[in-house]
């Protein structure tokens, strides 16, 4: 990779090592602090103590429903773009025929 980075980041309580872009290496670190803050939150919403995957499968689950719905709402608002494009073009057109 071009101009690479070796880091490590912390998941779980897990060092992970990685080879990541030097642009991407602070979206990564912030992505592994998120993913801890969220099983942070599920271990004390459930105050058992859990195995960790179950808190893991549950952080992933939580991050794809998200993703899922910021690309269904993103499609909508792509719809919604092209049909009002699509007039504005349909008046600018009338206009210029005229």
């Amino acid at each position: 990779m071009e101009d690479s980075l070796s880091i490590k980041v912390n998941i779980a309580g897990r060092p992970y090592p990685l080879t990541v872009s030097r642009t991407e290496e602070a979206t990564f670190r912030k992505a592994a602090q998120l993913i801890n803050k969220q099983i942070d939150k599920y271990a004390r919403t459930f105050m058992k103590k859990k195995d960790e995957q179950d808190f893991l499968a549950m952080v992933a689950l939580q991050f794809t429903v998200d993703k899922l719905n910021c690309e269904e709402n993103a499609t909508v608002l792509d719809e919604d773009i092209t049909s009002r494009l699509e007039y504005l073009d349909s008046l600018l057109s009338d206009h210029v025929e005229k």
